[in-house]
């Protein structure tokens, strides 16, 4: 009787175990989820700076088309030159900013997962232990586990 009480305590203790897992799991899943978003969202930016950059080109080209002298057109150049590079600007300083929170964002969840699994696994250890420990400390029935 005794054995399958701490069985069926083991069994519990298992499935908080398991449980405390499921748990872990799906806090690193969210992790990702959060990275995810935050990449496409700096790619979509990206690709909005990339497609301004085509049309200043466009623009530039129509107007240096246009121009009259060497001067006008080295103008225009330095102005679509200019906005390039601030959208270039732009892109790094995303880059850099979004790396930075990312990596402060996914390390302090990735703390508050490992503690909370730790909490969960040192729980179910310690009550799988209290649970071996009263069952040894029962005395036996005579004859009962010896060997014979």
């Amino acid at each position: 009787m005794a054995r399958r009480r701490m069985e069926q305590e083991m069994e519990r203790e298992g499935a908080e175990g398991e449980a405390a897992a499921r748990r872990g799991m799906e806090l690193l899943l969210g992790n990702h989820t959060i990275l995810l978003h935050h990449m496409n969202e700096m790619t979509k930016h990206w690709l909005e700076r990339r497609r301004d950059d085509i049309d200043a080109a466009r623009q530039s080209l129509d107007e240096m088309g246009d121009c009259a002298n060497w001067g006008e057109v080295l103008r225009i150049q330095q102005e679509w030159i200019l906005g390039s590079m601030r959208r270039l600007t732009a892109d790094l300083t995303e880059l850099a900013s979004g790396a930075l929170s990312l990596s402060q964002r996914a390390a302090s969840r990735f703390g508050e997962t490992s503690e909370a699994a730790a909490r969960e696994w040192q729980r179910a250890g310690s009550e799988a232990v209290s649970t071996l420990s009263a069952a040894g400390a029962k005395p036996r029935a005579e004859g009962v586990g010896e060997a014979e």
